[in-house]
Order: C-alpha cells, then structure tokens, then sequence
C-alpha cells in the first residue's frame, strides 16, 4: 500500500518554495566563491610571505653556522700539530698517553692559546677540546671526563672583545692570569647517564663507525647542553680527534650560546600579530616527515606539541610550500610549517642527521585576514536569509486567507449537519465545495445502512473515528448502547469530553495500537469490552466489542488452573509467582512462610483410601483458611504438603497469628464416618528478612526446616529454619557432587595394606583400602552417598578396576601376594564390567581373595553368584566381620569361605578381655578343623599381636604391623618381624593375661 504524502498548507507550501530557491541561489554563490579561487588566492597571499621570510631567515642563519663551522676547521689542524709534538716528545702515539697526567697537561697548555683565541670570535661563545674517550655510564653512576672548556665571560656571542673564562679544566691554565676560573668551574667533565653529552659522545661514535674517513669531515652539530648547571645552556659543533695510529683519542669543537642563536630567529617577524615560533628540528633525512626538536625560539610551542619532542610534519606541502604540523595539545586548530633544509653538514661524510628550520603559525593567526573576510560574508548572508524568510511568510499569509477561510467551512460538514459553502472567486474551490458536501451525505446514508446491517447480525460491535483535531468523535448506534448513554436516532457523533470520559478510565489513553480488555460498570452489572485501534491518516480508528461472557469463562479457567481444586488453595508456582508480587507491590515489614508436612495422610491413604485422605487434606485446609486473607496467602504445593505466609507490622503479630492456628490444630480433629483423628501437621518456618529476602530462598529454607522437623517425634510440630543446619546440608550435598564425580571419573585411589602370614612373618597380601583423590572425602563419605543415592554399584565398580589397576602396576601376577577386595553385600558386577576386568587383568585374578559381608539385607542370589566367580577365576572367597551377630557359623555353612575376617570388636582389647580371647580361640579351633584360614585385623599394639599369636590365629593386620599405603611393600618393619617371628606360645607371661582353657 502506497503510504500518504505529507499535505502542506498554501503557507507551508509557498514558505517552503521560497526558502528553496533562496538556498539554491546561496549555494550557487557558495560554489561560484569557491571555484572561483577568491579565498583560495587570499589563503596563498597570507602564505607567501610566509615563506618568503622563513627563507631568508634560513639563509642567514646557515651563514652563521657555517662561518663558526669555518672557524673551527681552519684551527684544527694547530690543535692536531700541538697535540702530536707532545706525543712526539713522549715517542708514544697520543692512544697510548691516556694515563700519563703530564702528557695530556702539556697538551691542554699548549692548545689553551687557541682554544681561548676561538673562544672569542665572533658568533662563538665557547671553546673545548676534551682528550677522552669513554662514553659509556652506568646507571645512577658519574664518569670523570678528561677535558678543556673555555668560554667568554660576556653571554653575547657576537662580541669579539669579552675576556675568556675556564669552566672546565686543570688550575694550572689559568696561571698566566689571562684566564680566570668561572664560579661553575670544575677540574674535569662529570658525566652522569642522565646528563646530555653528545657534543661528545656523538663524534667518537661516529668517528669509529666511519674509520676511513677524514676527521674535518665528520663534523657533529648537538643539542643543547648545560655544563656544572653554568646556567648557560649552549649548542656545540664538534669534531673527532684521531693520531697518527689512527686511533679516536677526543673530540674539539666550539660552542654557540643557545640564547644568541634564538636572537638570530626572531620569531615576533613571522606575522603581525607576532604571534609566531622558529623551529629547528633533526630529521633523519631531508624528507623525513617525522624529527626531533633541537630548539625554538618564541613562546607557546609546548602548548601546541604538548610538550613532547617529537616532530610530525604532513607528508606533502600545499602549493604555496606550507606544510602543517600535527598539534598534540588540546583545543589546538590547524599549525602551517615552512621546512628549509640547513647546508650545515656540506663536508660531512657520513649518514648524519639534517637540521631542519621551520616557521611555525597557528591557522588564526596566519590567516587572520582570511577568517575575518569570512565571518563576514557569513554574516551578510544570514541578514539577508533573515529578510527574505519575513518578506515570504508575509507574502504567505495574504495569500492563503481567502482558501483557509474556505476550508474551515468545509471542516463543518459531517453526516448529521449538512452545510454548503459559500462560493469564492476561485472556480476549482467552488467544485470541490459542491463535492465534499455530496460525498458527505452519500456517506450519512451508507453508515446507517451499515448499522443496520450490523444490528441483524446479533454481533455486539461498535465503532469510532477519533479525530485529535475535531471536537466530536465519530461513531455507530451501538456505541453510545455500551456506554449506556441516551442518544438521539440516527446520531453519529458524540462529544469529545464524554468520549473520553469512558474511554481514558479503560485504556489510559487514546492512541494507536490499542488492543486491551478492560471492565467498565454498566448499572450494577460490570461489562467487558474489548477495544482494538489503528492509525489510519493522523485519525484513530477503533471498534469495541463485547466480550462479557467469554472473559469470565477465561477468568474461570485461569482459577481452576492456578489452584487446587480440593483446598482451592494456590497451586505451587502461583503461589510463589503471588507472593513475589506481593514483595514487590508492597513494603513488608516482616513476614513468616511456612510448609506443612501430613505426617499421616500416607497411613491414612494405605488403609482407607485416597478419598478419605483427601477428605483429610480439606479438613486441616479449612484450618489452615482462617488465617486473615488479607496477611496470609495459603498454597498446595505437593500432594502432602501446604504451605502459607503471615505478613505483619512485627514479628510478635505474626507469632501471635501462626500460634492462635496451632491452638486450632491441637483442639481440632478430622471426623468422617466412623473415622476420627488429630490434625496433625509437620511445619517448617523461615522468616523475611532474617533468613531471606526472595520468595524462592524462604520457600526453599522453610521445606528444609519441615524435612528436619520430620526428624522429631510428636503432634503439631514446628521447626525453625537453622542456618548452621542448612549450611551443613549445602556442605553434605557439595561433598555428594564432588563424589559422584568421583565416582563418574573413578578418581579414587586405593592404599594397601599388608596382611602378614604368622608362620613367617612375610607378606601374605594386602587389603585394598578406599582413599579419595578429593579433600575432605573420607571412604565412610563415599558409602554415605552410595547409601543414600543408590549407587552402591558404581563403589563396586570402581573398587574393582582401581584396586586391581594399582596392585598390577605394582606387584607382578607372578608373586604369591594376595590382593584382599570388599565386595559391596548385594551388588554384583555385569557381564559387561566382568569381561573387562577379565580382559584387563586376567593373569590377576587367582590373586584376588574376594571379601563378602554378610548383614541382614544380604541376598543369598547374590551369594551364590560371587561364588561362582570364585570358581571360575580360581581365586579365594573371605568372610568379612565373622563374629559380629551376622557372620556366624550358618555363615560358613552357606557361603563356605577359605579365609575368615575376625571382627574388629573382637580384637579390640582383647589383651585385657579372657572372654573376648576365650571367644576367638574357639573360632580359630573351629575354623582350623575346616582348612578355613583366621585373619585377624585392628592390631594396634604388640600385647594384642601376641594374644592372637598365642591364639595360633594364621593372619594379621594392623597398623602396629604395617599402615596402609598407596605404594606397597615387600616386607615389614624387621624389628616387628623379630617379635612375631620369636614369639614362644608356651610363654605366657608375655601375653599379660592367662587363657581359660
């Protein structure tokens, strides 16, 4: 569908058109002033002077260089020739005179006349020859730099006739009293690694990367440096020194003072504003966009680069040769550039580092003229926009009055107020009047039509038009019928104030996309509408329809749904979703949630059937259900278990409430037919906020308290949530997880424990003992879980692979040693997990000596079985615990075991019971005429180990004997292996106590 243009007015239309055309027409001006190369050729006029100066200022200062430069070279060759008559005299290369003290003295004396004659030429304000070549510093350490320094004492480097004055050097040349110490003066240069000394370090590098050139052509220019903190910071040309070993033995050079050279770049000529900066920049070559600052002369360049001393040039220069410079301080517009190349390095040989002279203007201030020109062309053009949008709206305005005045009429005709325009004095205007008014009344009749239509259906459906703009709302018959409104017959309009007077208390507001069901009172019956809407053309077209009857069957099947249909209480998640509503709407002070158990209602089903128990459910229910429905919302949340909370201002008013219902409960009892019995609830409680916050935690927390009320004995009862409790339960259910883990991944380890032969005091074979890998988890743990999540079988499977797994990679199938294993009463492997472990470890298992516990819930199937694989693996069959009530001679009778555990009750002080020894000597006796092995375990001291020596038992085990370990032993300790081995039965005495016989 074709989507409606936007209608304008005449005004709108003709405003619009006229400030187009004014736009365009400045547009074309726009372009052809830009074109045209006005502003481009007043930019270059603001440039080229520009340039022009930086150039000629470039000139003058290379000139300057260069002559210091000159003046330097035409020394050095007097400096080399003093230098070498020294060494001479010494018959030594200069290399070799580091250490001698007189040689370089007479070498610094002899060069002090033309380093201090240097010293005061013009554009120099220092000289310095330096006979050293360390240039290397440890951190945080300072290095004695051999050295001459002598500078003017007058800080104007252009005068000739200042006195000279020694900043570094020996006492000995200022001896003539031509020279006189400065008050910085020290005897030698103190290098740190934190000072800069390139003027130093800088050409013995050079020097030695570039061996075969000239010394005159490697000439260095440096940074600015400061000497003893003089307060002088100075730029040096310096040059290496060679001898006649061609070995680097020191640097000369002359100084520039750093102020004098800013004097030679007068920055304040760059623009008249002055407002301007000169400055030199190292480049690693002449068309490098990228450098290092050197110096400036003028003000405000950190503020433009942030203080940083990197340069960054455009790659390209305008057409005038201006480049701009990347600014790194905030606020900062666009910086233009000029680059002049320094021919200061004209000699040099080697791949130094060009200085570069640049002007530096920031765009508002070089092309001030510029921007003020155009400011004010923008300025006239906004007068001039500003006169002619007036002059249009007014144009406008006369324009449209006679047509608005036509349409405010045609605004008045609608289906039940038939009017016609009066005629213009524009033909088309006059047409269009005649067929609105047509059109109008061909409508009138089609909606009568269309309600009458509507009416024989039986459809209870009403319709509108809502127009923002109109003060009436258009409608059918049944509209007003709804809203129970008197109306007159064929009326289509209803005042806009009574419309809204129905409509806003059921939608909140008319607008578009509406599409609710919402209760409106008609008499003393309530109706419920449904009303739909849509935009259509800026109007809100709706229609409302009755739905009284299908929205109370929803609601009816929204209750049977969310409650319980014996309590008619609320179901489990309704009950949570209300509550949580309940937290949300409300400001609960304190608040009780309760679950109740039925402890009875199981016994009660089991012998009279559900029905008599549902009966039962509804009678403590309708206990339950005289609690104030405006503070306790009751719930059904399992079959035998109902829950409630008690909100209040305080929790003594919730105890009084929860206990009047306990009162209740105890004075109460269910009867139906010949049946009579007590209330009697289970009740687990949790309190907002002191346990909880959320409605999920207090439901949660108060379930957990009913299962620990479950624990007691008695009627009514009624158990307080006990955070120590419940962590200990969260403790109990995190250790479960981390077992059955365990158990998924068979990560528990097995320790062994030797069971020792009497007969020899060698190892018979060892008991695999349970060790979890997982701290904490002890094998009492482990069979806790199994207990109580029935997984008795992954224990039993994984006691079998891992136990048989650790004795294999330890003892060889070869060895004699038996490997004891607890097989789990009742639990049985598969045939699957069989063929593995006879897959695995089949040359094993005639070492196994499987233990069987008998116990009350033993299954003789099981029995049977386990002794069938005792057959088929040719492998021993051990009793566990005989003698503890369960164990016993029927025991042997059906399970027949080769070996028989003693029970650790049995042992246990047995040195100090004559029954208990009494008792295990008529077992052995009977075991023996059997060919049934004794084992006896729990030996924890040496006067038990010989009581059961005495007792002539065949087996032992015990920590007195050996502990169990997860690597096995041959043997045990030799100093218990000589007790047992040495024992005399006939010696009583050493057993403390004397057999019954």
């Amino acid at each position: 569908m074709q989507k409606n243009k936007r209608a304008w007015t005449i005004k709108q239309f003709v405003t619009h058109f006229m400030i187009w055309l004014m736009l365009f027409q400045s547009a074309v001006f726009a372009i052809m002033l830009t074109l045209g190369g006005s502003l481009r050729n007043i930019a270059y006029n603001g440039f080229e002077p520009f340039t022009d100066t930086v150039k000629l200022r470039a000139d003058d200062f290379e000139s300057k260089l260069v002559s210091a430069e000159d003046l330097l070279a035409a020394s050095s060759s007097s400096i080399k020739d003093n230098l070498q008559s020294v060494a001479n005299k010494y018959g030594k290369p200069i290399s070799e005179l580091g250490d001698n003290q007189n040689a370089k003295m007479e070498m610094y004396i002899k060069n002090a006349d033309i380093l201090r004659t240097l010293a005061t030429k013009e554009n120099i304000s220092g000289a310095f020859l330096i006979l050293d070549t360390r240039i290397e510093v440890e951190k945080d350490k300072t290095v004695p730099i051999s050295g001459v320094v002598m500078r003017k004492t007058d800080q104007a480097t252009e005068n000739v006739n200042a006195p000279t004055m020694l900043l570094v050097g020996g006492e000995y040349l200022t001896q003539n009293d031509v020279t006189h110490k400065s008050i910085y003066w020290t005897e030698c240069l103190q290098m740190s690694s934190y000072d800069n000394f390139d003027f130093y370090t800088k050409p013995i590098e050079i020097a030695r990367l570039n061996n075969g050139v000239a010394s005159e052509n490697l000439g260095y220019w440096s940074y600015p440096y400061d000497i003893n903190d003089g307060k002088r910071e100075v730029v040096a040309y310096s040059l290496p020194i060679r001898d006649s070993a061609n070995q680097v033995v020191g640097v000369m050079g002359i100084e520039m003072n750093l102020s004098y050279m800013q004097l030679l770049l007068p920055f304040y000529e760059l623009n008249s504003q002055g407002k301007g900066i000169y400055l030199i920049t190292s480049a690693a070559s002449e068309d490098a966009s990228e450098g290092t600052r050197v110096f400036t002369s003028g003000n405000g360049f950190n503020t433009i680069n942030n203080y940083s001393q990197d340069i960054e040039f455009s790659s390209k220069s305008n057409l005038a040769g201006v480049y701009t410079l990347a600014a790194k301080g905030k606020n900062i517009g666009k910086v233009y550039c000029t680059k002049n190349t320094l021919n200061i390095y004209k000699n040099a040989q080697y791949d130094y580092a060009p200085w570069v002279l640049s002007g530096v203007v920031e765009s508002k201030y070089l092309l001030a003229f510029l921007n003020r020109l155009k400011w004010n062309i923008a300025l006239a053009f906004l007068a001039t926009m500003i006169l002619c949008v007036l002059f249009v709206v007014k144009f406008a305005d006369r324009l449209a009055a006679p047509i608005n005045s036509f349409v405010d009429t045609i605004k008045k005709i609608r289906p039940d107020n038939l009017i016609r325009p009066e005629p213009t004095r524009i033909a088309e205007i006059n047409e269009l009047g005649t067929s609105i008014a047509d059109l109008t009344e061909e409508i009138s009749s089609f909606t009568k039509k269309t309600t009458a239509i509507l009416s024989m259906t039986g459809i209870s459906i009403a319709a509108f038009e809502y127009d923002p703009n109109s003060n009436l709302v258009f409608c059918t018959e049944d509209t007003f019928n709804m809203f129970g409104m008197y109306h007159k017959e064929n009326e289509l309009f209803m005042d806009k104030a009574a419309f809204n007077s129905r409509m806003i208390p059921m939608i909140k507001e008319i607008k578009a996309d509406i599409d609710v069901i919402s209760p409106v009172k008609a008499g003393v019956d309530v109706k419920w509408l449904h009303i739909k809407t849509v935009e259509s053309d800026g109007k809100i077209i709706g229609t409302i329809r009755d739905v009284t009857e299908e929205t109370i069957e929803k609601q009816q099947r929204e209750f049977e749904r969310d409650h319980d249909p014996l309590t008619l209480f609320l179901n489990r998640q309704p009950f949570i979703d209300q509550l949580t509503r309940i937290f949300n709407v409300k400001a609960v002070n304190f608040a009780l949630l309760a679950v109740c158990k039925l402890p009875d209602l199981s016994a009660l089903n089991t012998r009279y059937g559900s029905i008599m128990g549902d009966k039962y459910i509804k009678s403590i229910s309708e206990v339950l259900g005289s609690l104030d429905k405006r503070t306790a919302t009751m719930a059904r949340t399992l079959g035998d278990e109902l829950a409630f909370m008690i909100e209040g201002r305080s929790v003594d008013e919730i105890t009084m409430q929860f206990n009047d219902l306990l009162d209740k409960l105890n004075t109460t009892s269910f009867k139906e037919d010949d049946v009579e019995m007590p209330h009697n609830i289970f009740a687990g409680v949790a309190w907002y906020p002191n346990n909880a916050k959320t409605v999920e935690e207090l439901l949660s927390y108060a379930e957990f308290a009913s299962k620990s009320a479950s624990e007691f004995s008695g009627r009514n009862l009624v158990q307080q949530f006990s955070p120590e409790a419940y962590k200990e339960y969260l403790n109990k259910q995190k250790k479960h997880a981390v077992i059955a883990e365990m158990l998924e991944k068979y990560e528990i380890n097995y320790a062994y424990q030797p069971i020792i032969d009497t007969s020899n005091g060698e190892i018979y074979g060892y008991e695999a003992l349970m060790r979890p890998k997982a701290e904490g988890i002890t094998p009492g743990d482990v069979m806790e879980y199994a207990a109580s999540n029935d997984a008795f079988y992954a224990v039993e499977r994984t006691t079998w692979l891992n136990a048989l797994k650790g004795f294999s990679q330890q003892v060889d199938f070869l060895s004699p040693k038996k490997v004891f294993i607890n097989s789990i009463p009742n639990q049985l492997l598969i045939d699957q997990d069989i063929a593995i472990l006879e897959e695995k470890y089949k040359n094993y298992l005639d070492n196994v000596v499987l233990e069987i516990l008998e116990n009350e819930q033993t299954d003789n199937d099981f029995i049977e079985k386990k002794r069938a694989l005792k057959e088929k693996w040719g492998c021993l069959l051990a009793l566990d615990d005989f003698g503890s009530g369960y164990a016993n001679e029927n025991s042997l009778l059906t399970i027949k075991p080769d070996l028989i555990k003693l029970d650790l009750d049995l042992v246990a002080n047995i040195d100090e019971d004559s029954d208990r020894q009494s008792l295990v000597k008529n077992i052995v006796g009977y075991a023996h005429n059997r060919n049934i092995k004794v084992l006896a375990e729990g030996i924890e001291t040496r006067e038990q180990m010989n009581i059961l020596l005495s007792l002539d038992v065949d087996l032992m085990q015990g920590f007195y004997l050996a502990k169990p370990n997860e690597v096995t032993i041959e043997s045990i300790d030799p100093k218990v292996k000589e007790e047992l081995t040495s024992f005399d039965p006939n010696d009583m005495f050493t057993a403390n106590v004397a057999l019954r016989m």
